[in-house]
């Protein structure tokens, strides 16, 4: 392609010959009209140069800005933007209208919060070990490249704590350098503050947490004095500059009215899902006349821009096939580009259920349907949201609706474009024989292109796992099915095989390729009380025979307990450093003890137990939480301590106080 220099120099030269040419005509005609003649060609030969020049002005101009565009994309400052396709609500008098559709039918059809026992997540689809050179352990996630939030970081010199001791919350920095002398380097609280989770990202500390604001509240509908506990709830995340450790520098804020479900952070583009309860009886109560409009609308602010927004309803929208009128808030920062505001989307919506890809978010919400006279549930389903995630820009791609119900995240996967998801159909409060189990295979667009139905009739769904091309299901009613189903045919998924063993899994994690850890429980023969936590080692070699290969019961009673069977981010797995270690606490003649229990794994030996991590506290405040390592070192963490023990010995190396 011609550069721009060139592309003139051309012009001329094709100019200049021209005008030689018309020159050379105008000699050889009749001298009685050659001065006539010479006029017009020098006329028109100056309309020529104008447009000549206007023509390369133009191309010039349309060249530059084409180039510009090009350059601006390939950095990144240039966003596409492209319109939800949903309708908006637009105004408060449709507000007022389908909030009233949703109360009316709130007797038939609501949303379901899970009440059922206590259900496992499944691992990550990577160990948690160093990479990189690095010698540290990161948190335990279910997509390779997405962070998830936890209670605990590190960054392998400093540990990064959540702490909440005598009704106090604070964020502690603890010096690891030397495991014989931890140091608390710094503490951050804020008043009225809550932090839950944390992020670190290139030399910064990212820290979610809730603001809360009580009062009563007197309203007067109908000349009737009606005084309500108002909570206003705001979800806030703080970026902190690390570079000064001793004292955290805030250096962004961003506040969101509503309540905290969720978050991922993906190549420095952190994305959270928010809630805000709207109490719609309330506004139903009054004529619409009688309501504030203003207090239905929710806010955010960005210390970017620093002044309080409020989003209104034409910036609100609403899915036509659904009644809801709480909100569904989606938010972006690019942590990368600091100067960037916030992006907020939001919908008219819930959430429950959270998977996230690299370039996906999904959110799952559980609904049910009930029987108008016996007020029993007739029918359960799950709605799904698509959500884009691009350079923490988050765009609306489409939605459905599937029978059944999820465990959890885990339940959900996305693989070369396809979106899995395997749910249990039925009641699952009343397992029997309506009850059974599905897995279905969606497109791009939520659209259904294969399923796997009537998997374990009678049995509910406890764990999912899945790797390339495979879905690993438990089930359970008396005994524990591993069912291996094959993903290979998106339009045909099929059971390849399946293991049956006493008890059940609800918490399944990759070992290597052909072999995964199971953590549940083991029960009594007839299946209805549990008898002590065990762990299994299940060998896939070969896919049409599973097999248990390994297994161990730990504490051959019901009193033992492991946050391991409900939180993936309780476990520390390194299978290069042959560590299986997790939170634990044993009931004993009343009282709690807590612990960190140590495994070791070899195919000759199976399991075995390298020791336990002693809390030597019986306060709920040194219930151990997490457990990490850092070179040669193991720390456990609780809301009130730090510990430091030897990988190798597990011999206690120091303690140290927090949160006090």
């Amino acid at each position: 392609m011609k550069s721009n220099d060139e592309f003139i120099k051309g012009i001329y030269q094709k100019y200049e010959k021209q005008v030689n040419k018309s020159q050379e005509k105008l000699e050889q005609e009749e001298p009685i009209f050659r001065t006539q003649k010479k006029k017009l060609p020098y006329f028109i030969s100056g309309i020529g140069i104008v447009l000549i020049f206007f023509a390369i002005f133009s191309f010039l101009i349309h060249n530059e800005t084409n180039l510009k565009i090009e350059e601006e994309k390939k950095l990144g400052s240039v966003q596409e933007v492209q319109e939800i396709n949903l309708p908006k609500v637009e105004n408060f008098e449709n507000f007022y209208k389908l909030a009233k559709e949703q109360e009316e039918s709130a007797t038939n059809s609501r949303y379901w919060n899970e009440t059922m026992e206590e259900s496992a997540t499944n691992a990550e689809k990577s160990d948690s070990v160093s990479q990189d050179g690095e010698d540290y352990s990161k948190t335990n996630i279910q997509e390779n490249s997405v962070d998830e939030a936890d209670i605990v970081k590190t960054d392998g010199r400093y540990i990064y704590s959540i702490s909440h001791v005598n009704g106090k919350s604070k964020i502690i920095i603890t010096d690891a350098n030397l495991p014989e002398q931890l140091t608390v380097v710094s503490v951050v609280e804020e008043e009225n503050f809550t932090p839950r989770e944390l992020y670190l990202f290139d030399g910064k500390l990212i820290v979610i947490g809730t603001w809360d604001e009580y009062q009563y509240k007197t309203l007067v509908l109908e000349a009737e004095e009606d005084t309500s506990y108002v909570s206003k709830i705001k979800t806030v995340v703080k970026v902190y500059d690390l570079q000064e450790i001793s004292v955290p520098k805030e250096i962004r804020r961003v506040e969101v009215e509503a309540s905290y479900l969720s978050s991922r952070l993906i190549e420095g583009n952190l994305y959270f899902v928010c809630q805000r309860f709207v109490n719609t009886s309330q506004l139903l109560r009054g004529t619409i006349d009688e309501a504030n409009e203003a207090e239905y609308l929710p806010t955010y602010q960005d210390s970017v821009k620093e002044e309080e927004k409020q989003i209104g309803f034409d910036e609100i929208y609403y899915f036509e096939d659904r009644n809801d009128s709480n909100y569904l808030m989606m938010a972006g920062i690019n942590l990368k580009e600091e100067q960037k505001e916030v992006e907020i989307k939001t919908f008219l919506g819930a959430g429950e259920q959270t998977y996230c890809s690299e370039k996906n978010m999904y959110l799952a919400t559980t609904k049910n349907s009930y029987n108008s006279k016996t007020r029993e549930i007739e029918n359960i389903t799950t709605q799904i949201l698509k959500f884009e995630l691009k350079d923490g820009n988050i765009n609306f791609k489409a939605d459905t609706e599937i029978d059944g119900y999820i465990n959890n995240q885990f339940s959900m996967d996305e693989s070369k474009n396809y979106f899995q998801i395997a749910t249990t159909i039925g009641n699952g409060f009343v397992i029997d024989e309506n009850v059974s189990n599905t897995l279905y295979v969606l497109d791009e667009n939520l659209k259904e292109v294969g399923k796997l139905e009537n998997l374990a009739v009678g049995e509910r769904i406890y764990s999912v796992r899945y790797t390339e091309n495979r879905a690993y299901i438990v089930t359970f009613k008396q005994v524990d099915p591993l069912f291996v189903i094959d993903l290979q045919d998106k339009r045909n998924p099929k059971v390849l095989g399946e293991v049956k063993i006493p008890g059940y899994s609800t918490y399944l994690h990759p070992y290597d390729d052909t072999h995964m850890i199971g953590f549940g429980y083991d029960v009594t023969e007839d299946g209805k009380q549990t008898n002590g936590i065990k762990i299994s080692m299940f060998d896939l070699t070969d896919e049409k025979n599973p097999k248990e290969l390994h297994t161990i019961k730990i504490d051959n009673g019901q009193f033992v307990h492991s946050d391991v069977l409900y939180d993936h981010k309780a476990l520390l797995f390194s299978k290069e450093k042959n560590i299986i270690a997790f939170p634990i606490t044993r009931y004993q003649k009343g009282k709690s003890i807590y612990e960190a229990d140590v495994y070791q794994y070899s195919f000759e030996n199976g399991f075995t137990k390298k020791g336990s991590l002693q809390s030597n506290s019986e306060n709920y405040e040194g219930r151990i939480k997490r457990i990490i390592y850092i070179n040669d070192m193991i720390y456990t963490i609780a809301e009130n301590k730090i510990q430091a023990f030897h990988i190798d010995t597990l011999e206690k190396i120091s303690e140290i106080k927090i949160g006090g």
